[in-house]
């Protein structure tokens, strides 16, 4: 499960994001588009912990 604070991606990819709260199966998440933040709502299924298993660069290049 995701607690605030963990760094994520989607695991088609994305940007790194951070957890701001988790709601049931759902986590909103904030990221920083150049110089603005950027809030989003993701379901548990679709995210993946940076770091975490499938990651192999601190970039977050998936591996399949």
């Amino acid at each position: 499960m995701f607690s605030v604070g963990d760094k994520v991606h989607l695991k088609s990819g994305s940007p790194d994001m951070t957890v701001e709260a988790v709601d049931g199966d759902s986590v909103h998440c904030v990221w920083f588009s150049g110089m603005n933040p950027v809030r989003d709502t993701f379901k548990v299924a679709s995210l993946s912990k940076k770091g975490g298993d499938n990651w192999d660069t601190p970039g977050g290049k998936i591996l399949d």
